[in-house]
This record gives C-alpha cells, sequence and structure tokens, in this order.
C-alpha cells in the first residue's frame, strides 16, 4: 500500500492523462452507455414528481384515500433504487475492467452523493484505483501479484522445496466434493499460482486463456496419476496428500523462479 504521501501525490494529477490510451477508450464507452441510460431514469423521476406535486395542489382534502396511493415517497424510492443501481454497476465495470486487465485487488469506490440528478464520472472512479495502487497500474498488479503468492507461505508447513528442476508446495489446494478427485471451487492458491507462473514465463499481469481452461476444467476433475503441461513447457501435476509439483524445463529456470518470488528468503526468515 501507499503511504499517505504518494497516495496525495498520485492524485493531484489529472487520473485519466495516468492510463492507457485502451483503457480510456473502454472507459468513455462504459460511460456513454451508463449515462444514456441513466438520464432517461432522471428525466422520469423529476417529470413524476413534478406532476405529483403539481396534481396534489390542486387537492383540497389533504385525507383523500387515493392520494396515498402515489404518494411521494411510494414513487421516488423506487426510482432512485433503480438510479443507484445503474451507480452500482458502472462502478463495478469500471473496476472489474481495471481487476482484470492489470490483475489489481483494491476497495470498491463508495460515491457519497445521494441525489437523484447526480452522476458519476469516470475520473472519480479512476481516481479511487489510482489512490490506493499507484500511478502505474501494471507495476503495480504485478508487486501485488508477487506479494500474494509470497502471502501463501505463511506457516512452515506450506514452505516450498526446490527439488532440481522442480519446486514442491505442500498442502496447497482444497478438493472439490464427490466421487472423482477436483479442485474445490472456493481454491484460491491455484489460481494464485497460475498467475506467478504467467508474471514468469510471460512477464504478464493477465494469465492467458490456456491457464483459465486449465483451472476451469480442474474443478471438474483430474487426475492424480498424470501431469499436466502447461503453456510454456511446463508440468503441474497434484498429489493425494495435497501436494502440487511444478517441473520446469531446467534446474536453471527453476531457480530463477524460486529467486524472482524470494522463496528461499521467505522460508529462512519465519
Amino acid at each position: 500500500m501507499l503511504s499517505i504521501f504518494e497516495k496525495l501525490d498520485a492524485v493531484k494529477i489529472n487520473c485519466m492523462e495516468l492510463i492507457a490510451e485502451e483503457d480510456k477508450q473502454f472507459c468513455d464507452k462504459e460511460f456513454k452507455a451508463y449515462q444514456t441510460h441513466l438520464s432517461v431514469l432522471q428525466k422520469m423521476y423529476v417529470d413524476i414528481l413534478s406532476t405529483i406535486h403539481s396534481h396534489e395542489n390542486k387537492i383540497i382534502n389533504p385525507q383523500n384515500p387515493y392520494l396515498n396511493l402515489y404518494s411521494f415517497d411510494k414513487v421516488k424510492d423506487p426510482i432512485i433504487e433503480m438510479i443507484q443501481t445503474f451507480h452500482r454497476i458502472f462502478t463495478a465495470n469500471i473496476e472489474g475492467y481495471f481487476k482484470n486487465r492489470y490483475n489489481l485487488v483494491f476497495d470498491t469506490y463508495y460515491y457519497k452523493e445521494s441525489n437523484s440528478t447526480y452522476t458519476l464520472t469516470v475520473e472519480e472512479i479512476v481516481d479511487n484505483i489510482i489512490e490506493q495502487s499507484g500511478t502505474d497500474l501494471r507495476a503495480s498488479g504485478k508487486q501485488q501479484i508477487i506479494s500474494r503468492f509470497q502471502e501463501c507461505f505463511q506457516y512452515s508447513r506450506y514452505f516450498p522445496t526446490l527439488k532440481n528442476n522442480k519446486i514442491q508446495f505442500p498442502d496447497f489446494y482444497w478438493l472439490g466434493y464427490g466421487s472423482t478427485p477436483s479442485l474445490d471451487y472456493s481454491d484460491k492458491k491455484i489460481p494464485v499460482l497460475l498467475d506467478a507462473l504467467s508474471l514468469f514465463l510471460f512477464d504478464s499481469n493477465k494469465r492467458p486463456e490456456s491457464f483459465d481452461e486449465l483451472l476451469r476444467q480442474w474443478k471438474d476433475e483430474f487426475d492424480f496419476n498424470q501431469s499436466y503441461t502447461l503453456e510454456g513447457n511446463l508440468t503441474l501435476r497434484f498429489f493425494k496428500n495435497r501436494r502440487i509439483d511444478v517441473a520446469f524445463t531446467s534446474l536453471e529456470s527453476a531457480e530463477k523462479f524460486w529467486q524472482f518470488f524470494e522463496l528461499g528468503e521467505l522460508t529462512q526468515t519465519k
């Protein structure tokens, strides 16, 4: 996480000047769609309430039972709820894009305005991302991948072992339920391992589709007797004691991975 001074410096600059052109294009397209549909609801809100107020002023008897059927609050609240849903969807779409592209984790943005005519901006959502992640989103995502992977080894029973061209990861996954072995759908460590391998092999924040395809396959079923070949000429094998073995193409490659993620230092300091 950034220090308070780094955060303040990050948000002094227009956040849209700090993101890639492709990111700007996505944000612009998403905002136009959001604004187009939101404006319809906002106009509906203003028009309906104007009509109700005008009608209320013409009614002599305020106890008129029909008046309660379309009172201010009964009409206002559902529309405001729809408007807030639009805000949440827009925020989720913008944040989801950056999380997926850069492999970032950050707290979501909560807007403070409750005014029905309020329109969210891309800038305030992106500002929130940059404030937490820094101005270089790709570098921040890479550092988060490294940190999440290192956090898998907080206790000695999880410490990995380097053996020739293989790295063994004990107690590294959870079995799913069923008659055939499969990866539990709530398992979090295998995706983190795949992210780490992708960063090491391809210098990429995002896993290749072939990794995601294997992950989907393992959640349905995997074979203890099979070594799965990953893009990049690696193999991965599951063991019944919940160990994972990753075999690299050479001892040198395995050592580079070990050093890249400082696994030796981690196991020595804990």
